[in-house]
């Protein structure tokens, strides 16, 4: 059972305000969060197989090369600031 102090710990540690009328509703909806996520760790997984195991990647070793001139580089650069731009892209 979940009790107006926990509640009240809560909100304070998350920095939340909330009318004091909403508390019940509040101690109603935390306790059905808990009763759902315990519900979930009944779920027998055992058959899963991992999804992320330790693995080992080769990688090259780092070395220093021979490198491409400033103005070579940025000769097709829209902006001439001596700057690379590349777009952010969201997936």
């Amino acid at each position: 059972m979940v009790t107006k102090e926990q509640i009240l710990s809560l909100a304070k540690l998350a920095k939340l305000s909330f009318d004091k009328k909403d508390l019940p509703r509040l101690i109603h909806e935390l306790e059905s969060m808990i009763k759902f996520t315990d519900k979930v760790s009944e779920v027998k997984v055992d058959f899963v197989p991992a999804s992320c195991e330790e693995t080992h990647i080769d990688t090259r070793k780092d070395e220093i090369g021979k490198s491409s001139k400033r103005e070579e580089i940025l000769k097709n650069a829209k902006n001439k600031n001596g700057f690379f731009f590349i777009n952010t892209t969201l997936y």
